[in-house]
């Protein structure tokens, strides 16, 4: 869920840095977890985590005075917040630092009353993603929409790697900690590493302003609104609804979908070779139709809930279980460690493996994002100024819009295909050489009656399947959760039948019940072509 760029250190220099703001701050890391910042059997990447923490820390102290103090501080923030730049309500604090009041101050500069010069300097140069982050609290309790800047004056929380706790600062310094089950029920900000902004540029995306910004640039382009002019983006999660009877109509891009399981029922031949090729008992051949592809239109986490929190959750300041793996019960529910709250949404890395004919395969990667409100259904009681997270359970998300993978022609692709799925806490990322066996249709040639290549034959046709050995080229991101692969075949039945598996909330259309057979023991995905619009 976290992003974050690895800077390699010095472990001795990242020790005086941690000495220097342990000072300077009055306040450490070591008050929120069971951490001996000072051991010397910390790993460089251990330091790095922990200097960081250190950073945000002396940052977060700062903030809070400043953000009290000055009104207009608070206005910019929340007007920054709602331009939502990344989708989230996070305000990089490169994009404000600059930034002055009726005064003429910057907010640099009124930071500077209570950080050195040298020490903010390190900040930015470490954490060049800093991000001032307004979280949607329960029951309206705060949120960027609702914040009335003249009277209301938020807290700051900082979200921390080295523990689950939240340290929570005033402009009278450190106030609290929240135990991870804990929500706060007063208005507060965060300050935490952006996951959806970094620098590391070798990602083929655009910049998000320019050289000021240290290089940042957006994670993917799913992540990027500005360049979007406020438009929702298609990965935008959303819960489904169960549609009245007769109130909704399904969605017209599964038409033909719909018409393939009628006209080739389950057993009976490849509904994909209706969809893509027009091949049905009735005609034999087709050409490639362009119009279609393939979708991914839902995400579940799979099995127990506890589990399934705790694997995509296994990063300090994620929504995670208290207690053991079978966690502990309060009144008869399961009581969760945590629920999100420091940070808006979940993020995911869908890796789709295509073997190409050329022996060269393909890793499409895109991503999708999900609130943890609409990935579990969390249980919270109100005690006190805080909520107490006590159970949760799995929800299906139907995306607003499916998310688009690739047009399945059998005459440059496999008959098979992968998918793996990673809950992002990483931008840094391996590439490594993979080989696998795979099998391709060899039952489509040129047809002068069509006048291009056209397959010959539902299936594999009368010709034998061709196995090549193809090599990929695989990506690994350090840190982040591995959920497992799933394999679709061109010849797998699409649809259970031709009910409805649910809306999408707010859409106009529900989408068909397609079958649920791909699954790992973390998740279950929901593809089926469509047409494109």
């Amino acid at each position: 869920m976290k992003g974050m760029t690895t800077i390699t250190s010095n472990v001795r220099t990242v020790k005086f840095i941690m000495s220097l703001l342990l000072t300077v701050s009055g306040f450490c890391v070591l008050s929120c977890g069971k951490v001996d910042l000072m051991s010397d059997n910390l790993n460089e990447r251990e330091m790095t985590y922990i200097s960081k923490d250190q950073l945000k820390m002396q940052f977060g102290s700062a903030f809070a005075k400043v953000l009290a103090e000055d009104k207009e501080v608070r206005e910019i923030v929340k007007e920054e917040a709602l331009k939502q730049i990344d989708y989230d309500y996070d305000v990089l604090y490169l994009m404000i630092k600059d930034r002055k009041n009726k005064m003429g101050n910057t907010v640099e500069q009124l930071l500077l009353k209570y950080i050195p010069e040298a020490s903010l300097s390190v900040i930015v140069d470490m954490i060049p993603n800093l991000t001032i982050f307004i979280p949607e609290l329960p029951e309206n309790t705060f949120s960027a929409e609702t914040w009335d800047i003249s009277s209301v004056i938020p807290k700051v929380a900082v979200r921390l790697f080295s523990s689950n706790k939240v340290p929570i600062w005033s402009i009278l310094g450190k106030e609290r900690i929240l135990v991870p089950n804990e929500i706060p029920a007063f208005p507060v900000v965060v300050i935490k590493e952006n996951e959806r902004v970094v620098t590391d540029t070798s990602l083929k995306t655009r910049q998000i302003l320019d050289n000021r910004l240290h290089g940042l640039v957006f994670l993917d382009s799913s992540f990027d609104n500005l360049s979007t002019n406020g438009r929702m983006i298609v990965t935008r999660s959303s819960p489904y609804e169960r549609p009245p009877h007769g109130a909704r109509t399904m969605d017209p891009r599964f038409a033909k979908v719909k018409e393939a399981y009628e006209k080739v029922p389950k057993g009976t031949g490849w509904q994909r070779d209706y969809i893509y090729y027009n091949i049905s008992s009735s005609n034999p051949n087709g050409p490639f139709q362009y119009q279609y592809k393939e979708y991914l239109w839902g995400f579940e986490m799979n099995g127990d809930v506890v589990g399934a929190i705790n694997k995509i959750s296994d990063q300090a300041g994620e929504p995670q279980y208290y207690g053991n793996v079978t966690g502990t019960t309060i009144g008869g529910a399961i009581r969760v460690e945590g629920s999100g709250w420091t940070d808006g949404e979940f993020e995911f890395k869908v890796k789709v493996y295509v073997a190409s004919k050329t022996a060269v395969g393909n890793e499409f990667v895109t991503y999708f994002r999900i609130k943890a409100t609409d990935l579990f259904d969390i249980t919270a009681a109100r005690n006190g100024d805080v909520y107490t997270v006590h159970s949760a359970r799995n929800k299906r998300v139907l995306f607003a819009e499916p998310i688009p993978l690739f047009s399945w022609n059998l005459d440059n692709y496999s008959s098979t295909i992968k998918i793996a799925i990673e809950e992002v806490d990483n931008a840094e990322t391996i590439v490594q050489t993979s080989s696998t066996t795979s099998e391709f249709a060899t039952n489509l040639g040129f047809d002068a009656t069509f006048g291009e290549v056209v397959k010959l034959g539902g299936k594999f046709g009368a010709s034998a399947k061709v196995n090549k050995t193809i090599t990929y080229q695989v990506s690994t991101t350090k840190g982040n959760d591995e959920l497992g692969e799933v394999i679709i075949n061109f010849g797998d039945d699409i649809l259970v039948n031709t009910t409805s598996i649910g809306t999408p909330s707010g859409g106009n259309y529900f989408y068909l019940n397609m079958t649920p057979q791909y699954y790992t023991g973390w998740y279950r995905l929901f593809i089926s072509p469509g047409a494109i619009n």
